[in-house]
């Protein structure tokens, strides 16, 4: 079978399913949604459907590794689609994802952005790049307590560590930005069956970044 010819439409239901078949020798699984099925585990919640565990000792909606795992799914998203109905987005791929699937402002988003780049380059609650505005931070991250994804500083922290004080800390809720991707990904599924989602990178470049294939006849992948 030439997997190459496959259609956009067929790499884009792929590429949002765990598991499928090609046909009855080859199965196809998705490197977005395995990952997504870690992040799900990771935190506590229900591996299939994303739903928070609310038991108090099952429940880790707010670890920061699967924060982690759950930003690189933005991430994913932002290098593979666009909606139609927006004007195409110039930008590095987390923002892009927030900024065509979510109603966060540019600063919060910055802000989320710049938490990633904190956990992700060194596990820690800073960020200081002073050659951008809105990318330098101080966080606190909450699982309880606040109402709101992101909570801004009434006055932006300069990056120096002897000026950390309370109206200048972002605070974010892990727990409701981990549910934020997950209407994401559940946007990105009626986003298809509206025509409104669009590829930013070609079917070939996911179906080789993205997806798996597996033959039970010859064990070729």
């Amino acid at each position: 079978m030439n997997l190459d010819n496959l259609t956009k439409e067929k790499v884009i239901k792929y590429h949002l399913s765990l598991k499928t078949k090609l046909d009855e020798n080859v199965d196809v699984f998705s490197s977005l949604v395995a990952l997504l099925r870690d992040c799900r585990e990771l935190t506590g919640r229900n591996t299939e459907t994303g739903k928070r565990n609310h038991s108090h000792d099952k429940d880790k909606s707010d670890n920061w590794l699967g924060a982690i795992g759950y930003l690189t799914v933005l991430d994913q998203i932002g290098k593979c689609y666009r909606l139609t109905k927006k004007e195409q987005i110039t930008n590095n791929s987390i923002i892009k994802a927030l900024k065509y699937f979510s109603d966060l402002d540019e600063d919060e988003i910055f802000a989320i952005y710049a938490l990633r780049c904190s956990f992700a380059h060194d596990y820690s609650l800073f960020n200081i790049n002073t050659n951008k505005k809105g990318f330098t931070h101080h966080f606190t991250v909450t699982g309880h307590g606040y109402h709101r994804i992101i909570n801004l500083p009434s006055k932006p922290w300069d990056g120096d560590f002897g000026n950390r004080k309370v109206d200048n800390m972002t605070v974010i809720n892990i727990p409701l930005l981990t549910d934020l991707i997950e209407d994401i990904i559940n946007k990105l599924k009626s986003f298809i069956h509206s025509g409104e989602l669009e590829l930013e990178i070609s079917p070939q470049e996911i179906k080789d970044r993205y997806l798996l294939f597996y033959n039970h006849n010859n064990n070729d992948r």
